[in-house]
């Protein structure tokens, strides 16, 4: 024999022996497998004969009996249907969906690590086999179960394979509020089981009675785009509104643009076309909220675009009197957003009701006025450019020169800070002037404020000085009470008690240079201001702070205003004066101490014990005697 024949004839032999100890380990294997297979089965056997099944702790405490067992076994998977009853199944199914906090869609490949009760139950080829009458129907379709319970809890990524659990396709079973198989699965997006029902004759307009949502709402509601147009291809109405009034189109509008885009609502417009459907385009639900009040209010600029390319109405008001205009005006800090006012409507903008009013009586103009984005600008000029009002008042008497000037706290305050109250004020005057347009200046609102006193309550000093130039009148001005001055100012905040003095005094500049003259009423009120905010408790060096050269030339000057009632003339108050009285505070700081004393102080440093203030009164000529010590005055009050 050849070396080389005898070679292949040993090659041979090895590979037969190799192939029969690798069936004898696959054999090994098999039985081993059977082995566990059969003792798995065993103890879910056991566990199940032991439950007293009457007892709801027992079965919690059977399904985490189960995990274990079930837990890694693929093979020779047992039927079901041989050890449990079919309501028992379902109690177990529900059980683990229920207990787990509800969620939005999961990853299909979570489903076996979050419910591996129902991955093992669909791997062994579980079907629901409900009791039927004589005519094989079940005898009642008021059932709930676990596609029901996975739904409501937006576990979408179970839904699917238990209603093919559940393939009885000419039964829609409903739970108690009237949610249908048919509408869970439309609602998960089961593209394949929705078309088995309508195949079977399922209504395509079936509503869920407790909302009275059709099979179209909960499709679009999900974002499941295939199912819709399957929908709308097979007769559902575009148009038909739930119990709330809310259409389909009120439902995608409202979806957030920046995660799921717009492309469902240009398909939702684009099936209805070629299916020669109009969409009710204008439609109000309860609240009266049209698709574009939903879209402006979700922030969805392209939805909003497109809803006014197929007519949506901008004079449309919700209930409350808010047309789509007023939540531009209010809501929007992106700068885009306003474009589509200048780029697509302008056939349609000799129509817009720019003066409408909601039920606070504020128009567009008063939203954006009120608004402290920085598109705010850009919206007003197009607004005051085309015809908006800058005098109608609201219900409260407050015009839109009224909204750039005031503002309340933050904490339950009607209106918002102006972010850039200056500016919005010179471009307020500034279109007017140039269209022409007269300003209200000195209008009074319904607490009979002008937009001045605003303005000087809130120590605006920038605005006050465009009042001033524009025609305030200061003939009737009435400094703003206590009750209302420098409200905006937080209290107890060192810098911002120097930036208040420093606007205070700013304004008061600005008042005598047009002539107003301070009585000791609003001496007393700037006083008062002082030292409820801490102005007088500050113990930091004023050169530290950004404000230290306004304050160094302007920071006495309110004493100043004591000395015109002792007539004490102005120019007296000189520059050392002032230097000498600034380096008495400077050198206080450097020893830590107080700049002035707080009004308890006041009255402790300045009065005898025995002749300490009881009244208001005598409490406001004390803090007035003080504040003249410290500026060198002598006279006290008449």
């Amino acid at each position: 024999m050849k070396k080389n024949e005898s070679d292949e004839i040993n090659r041979d032999d090895k590979n037969h022996k190799s192939n029969v100890i690798n069936e004898d380990h696959k054999i090994d294997e098999a039985n081993e497998s059977d082995d566990v297979c059969q003792t798995k089965l065993e103890q879910l056997k056991s566990a199940r004969e032991k439950i007293n099944w009457e007892t709801e702790e027992e079965r919690r405490k059977f399904l985490h009996q189960l995990y274990p067992v079930i837990e890694d076994w693929h093979d020779q998977l047992p039927n079901l249907r041989d050890i449990f009853r079919t309501e028992e199944i379902d109690w177990l199914i529900t059980e683990e969906v229920t207990s787990k906090e509800p969620n939005t869609d999961l990853d299909p490949d979570v489903v076996k690590h979050k419910f591996p009760l129902i991955e093992f139950v669909i791997r062994t080829g579980y079907k629901d086999e409900p009791d039927v009458d004589e005519g094989g129907k079940p005898p009642s379709l008021l059932r709930t179960t676990p596609a029901h319970q996975a739904t409501t809890r937006r576990f979408f990524c179970v839904v699917d394979s238990l209603l093919k659990m559940y393939n009885r396709f000419d039964v829609n079973y409903a739970d108690d509020g009237g949610l249908t198989h048919f509408h869970v699965a439309c609602a998960a997006g089961s593209y394949d089981v929705v078309k088995k029902y309508l195949e079977l004759g399922q209504d395509v307009k079936f509503l869920e009675a407790k909302s009275g949502d059709s099979p179209l709402h909960f499709a679009l509601e999900n974002e499941r785009e295939d199912v819709a147009v399957l929908l709308l291809r097979k007769g559902a109405d575009p148009n038909l509104a739930n119990l709330d009034g809310v259409t389909p189109l009120h439902l995608i509008c409202q979806r957030d643009e920046l995660e799921y885009g717009c492309d469902i609502v240009k398909t939702f417009f684009k099936i209805n076309k070629q299916l020669y459907q109009l969409v009710q385009v204008d439609a109000q639900d309860r609240w009266g909220n049209t698709p574009l009040h939903r879209a402006l209010k979700w922030r969805n600029q392209e939805t909003a675009e497109l809803l006014l390319r197929y007519g949506a109405d901008l004079n449309l008001a919700d209930e409350d009197g808010s047309t789509p205009l007023h939540i531009i005006g209010k809501e929007f800090d992106n700068f885009d957003i306003s474009n589509f006012l200048f780029e697509i409507s302008e056939e349609k903008l000799p129509l817009v009701q720019f003066d409408a009013q909601d039920k606070l009586g504020n128009t567009i103009l008063h939203q954006a006025l009120q608004s402290a984005h920085e598109c705010t600008q850009r919206v007003i000029e197009f607004l005051l450019r085309r015809g908006a009002n800058p005098n109608l008042p609201n219900k409260k008497g407050l015009t839109p020169l009224h909204i750039i000037c005031k503002r309340e706290d933050d904490e339950g305050g009607e209106w918002e800070e102006m972010l850039h109250a200056d500016d919005v004020a010179k471009l307020f005057f500034k279109i007017n002037d140039e269209i022409h347009q007269t300003v209200q200046i000195d209008a009074r609102d319904k607490s009979g404020r002008t937009p001045l006193q605003w303005a000087v309550a809130n120590v605006f000093p920038n605005v006050v000085g465009i009042l001033l130039d524009h025609g305030a009148d200061l003939s009737n001005f009435v400094f703003p009470h206590l009750s209302y001055f420098g409200k905006r100012f937080v209290m107890s905040q060192s810098d911002l008690a120097l930036e208040l003095a420093s606007g205070v005094l700013a304004i008061v500049e600005r008042l005598e240079k047009k002539g107003y003259e301070l009585n000791r009423s609003d001496a007393m009120t700037i006083m008062k201001l002082f030292n409820k905010h801490g102005f007088f408790n500050v113990s930091v060096n004023l050169e530290d702070w950004w404000h230290a050269r306004l304050c160094e030339e302007r920071i006495l000057s309110v004493y100043s205003m004591h000395t015109r009632y002792i007539r004490v003339q102005q120019s007296e108050l000189t520059l050392t004066w002032k230097r000498k009285i600034l380096s008495q505070t400077s050198h206080a700081a450097l020893k830590n101490e107080k700049l002035l004393p707080t009004t308890s102080r006041m009255a402790a440093s300045a009065t005898p014990s025995c002749c300490r203030p009881q009244s208001e009164r005598e409490k406001d000529v004390l803090l007035y005697q003080t504040a003249l010590l410290y500026t060198g005055g002598k006279q006290q009050f008449d």
